[in-house]
Protein backbone atom coordinates (compact mmCIF):
# COMPACT_ATOMS: atom_id res chain seq x y z
CA UNK A 1 0.00 0.00 0.00
CA UNK A 2 1.39 3.40 -0.88
CA UNK A 3 1.79 6.02 1.83
CA UNK A 4 -1.06 8.04 0.35
CA UNK A 5 -3.44 5.08 0.90
CA UNK A 6 -2.81 4.98 4.65
CA UNK A 7 -5.04 6.99 6.93
CA UNK A 8 -2.94 9.02 9.33
CA UNK A 9 -3.98 11.27 12.21
CA UNK A 10 -4.20 15.01 11.76
CA UNK A 11 -1.52 16.34 14.08
CA UNK A 12 -1.82 19.96 15.19
CA UNK A 13 -0.63 22.18 18.04
CA UNK A 14 -3.36 20.88 20.38
CA UNK A 15 -2.51 17.19 20.05
CA UNK A 16 1.15 17.10 18.98
CA UNK A 17 2.29 16.26 22.54
CA UNK A 18 -0.01 13.20 22.53
CA UNK A 19 1.48 11.87 19.27
CA UNK A 20 5.03 12.70 20.40
CA UNK A 21 4.50 10.68 23.59
CA UNK A 22 3.34 7.68 21.55
CA UNK A 23 6.51 7.90 19.45
CA UNK A 24 8.37 7.38 22.73
CA UNK A 25 6.15 4.39 23.59
CA UNK A 26 4.36 6.14 26.42
CA UNK A 27 0.94 7.72 26.66
CA UNK A 28 0.55 11.25 28.00
CA UNK A 29 -2.69 13.19 28.45
CA UNK A 30 -3.45 16.69 29.69
CA UNK A 31 -4.29 16.96 33.39
CA UNK A 32 -5.79 20.02 35.03
CA UNK A 33 -3.69 21.76 37.66
CA UNK A 34 -6.84 22.90 39.48
CA UNK A 35 -9.26 19.94 39.59
CA UNK A 36 -6.61 17.26 38.79
CA UNK A 37 -8.82 15.59 36.16
CA UNK A 38 -7.50 14.23 32.88
CA UNK A 39 -9.22 15.00 29.59
CA UNK A 40 -9.10 14.07 25.93
CA UNK A 41 -9.17 15.46 23.32
CA UNK A 42 -6.73 18.16 24.32
CA UNK A 43 -8.01 21.70 24.84
CA UNK A 44 -6.41 24.91 26.06
CA UNK A 45 -8.74 24.85 29.08
CA UNK A 46 -9.99 22.07 31.31
CA UNK A 47 -13.45 21.00 30.09
CA UNK A 48 -14.42 20.16 33.69
CA UNK A 49 -13.58 23.39 35.56
CA UNK A 50 -12.37 25.73 32.76
CA UNK A 51 -8.97 26.32 34.38
CA UNK A 52 -6.06 26.98 32.03
CA UNK A 53 -3.34 25.35 34.17
CA UNK A 54 -2.78 22.11 32.25
CA UNK A 55 0.14 19.71 32.38
CA UNK A 56 0.81 16.68 30.20
CA UNK A 57 1.20 13.62 32.44
CA UNK A 58 1.93 9.95 31.65
CA UNK A 59 -1.02 7.59 32.16
CA UNK A 60 -1.03 3.84 32.67
CA UNK A 61 -2.61 2.86 29.34
CA UNK A 62 -5.06 0.48 30.98
CA UNK A 63 -8.82 0.61 30.97
CA UNK A 64 -11.92 -1.13 29.71
CA UNK A 65 -13.99 -1.31 26.55
CA UNK A 66 -16.74 1.29 26.85
CA UNK A 67 -18.27 0.57 23.41
CA UNK A 68 -17.28 -0.95 20.09
CA UNK A 69 -18.43 -1.78 16.58
CA UNK A 70 -17.23 -4.39 14.11
CA UNK A 71 -17.00 -3.17 10.52
CA UNK A 72 -17.65 -5.67 7.73
CA UNK A 73 -17.92 -3.17 4.89
CA UNK A 74 -14.90 -1.41 3.37
CA UNK A 75 -15.04 2.35 3.90
CA UNK A 76 -11.39 3.15 3.14
CA UNK A 77 -8.73 1.28 1.20
CA UNK A 78 -6.44 1.35 4.27
CA UNK A 79 -8.62 -1.31 5.88
CA UNK A 80 -8.97 -3.61 2.87
CA UNK A 81 -6.88 -6.40 4.40
CA UNK A 82 -8.30 -5.96 7.90
CA UNK A 83 -11.98 -6.74 7.28
CA UNK A 84 -13.78 -7.39 9.52
CA UNK A 85 -12.16 -5.00 12.03
CA UNK A 86 -13.26 -3.40 15.26
CA UNK A 87 -13.29 0.21 16.39
CA UNK A 88 -13.55 0.60 20.14
CA UNK A 89 -14.01 3.38 22.64
CA UNK A 90 -11.62 2.66 25.47
CA UNK A 91 -12.29 4.26 28.84
CA UNK A 92 -8.91 4.68 30.48
CA UNK A 93 -8.58 4.10 34.21
CA UNK A 94 -7.80 7.82 34.54
CA UNK A 95 -11.19 8.68 32.98
CA UNK A 96 -10.77 9.92 29.40
CA UNK A 97 -11.98 7.85 26.47
CA UNK A 98 -9.93 7.10 23.37
CA UNK A 99 -11.17 5.85 20.01
CA UNK A 100 -8.91 2.97 19.08
CA UNK A 101 -9.07 -0.72 18.22
CA UNK A 102 -8.59 -3.96 20.10
CA UNK A 103 -6.14 -6.48 18.69
CA UNK A 104 -8.16 -9.61 19.39
CA UNK A 105 -10.61 -11.83 17.56
CA UNK A 106 -13.76 -9.73 17.16
CA UNK A 107 -15.88 -12.35 18.93
CA UNK A 108 -13.81 -11.78 22.11
CA UNK A 109 -14.26 -8.00 22.12
CA UNK A 110 -16.99 -7.13 24.64
CA UNK A 111 -18.09 -4.08 26.61
CA UNK A 112 -16.47 -4.04 30.04
CA UNK A 113 -13.47 -6.22 29.13
CA UNK A 114 -10.17 -4.99 30.52
CA UNK A 115 -7.56 -3.83 28.01
CA UNK A 116 -4.02 -2.49 27.99
CA UNK A 117 -2.24 -0.27 25.53
CA UNK A 118 0.19 -1.44 22.89
CA UNK A 119 2.06 0.59 20.31
CA UNK A 120 2.02 0.12 16.55
CA UNK A 121 5.18 1.49 14.96
CA UNK A 122 3.96 2.58 11.52
CA UNK A 123 7.26 4.18 10.49
CA UNK A 124 9.96 6.38 12.05
CA UNK A 125 7.61 9.36 12.28
CA UNK A 126 4.33 7.76 13.42
CA UNK A 127 3.31 5.41 16.22
CA UNK A 128 -0.36 4.53 16.69
CA UNK A 129 -2.15 3.28 19.80
CA UNK A 130 -4.24 0.15 19.98
CA UNK A 131 -5.26 -2.11 22.79
CA UNK A 132 -5.09 -5.80 23.65
CA UNK A 133 -7.25 -7.77 26.05
CA UNK A 134 -5.73 -7.82 29.51
CA UNK A 135 -6.18 -11.38 30.70
CA UNK A 136 -4.25 -10.90 33.95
Amino acid sequence: MSGSDRLTPQIDSANERFWASLKNHRLELPRCGECARFHWPAHDRCPHCLADRLKWVPVAGTGSIYSYAVFHQLYHVSFKNALPYNVAIIELDEGPRLISSVRAPNELVRIGKRVRLEYEDVDESLVLHRFVLDET
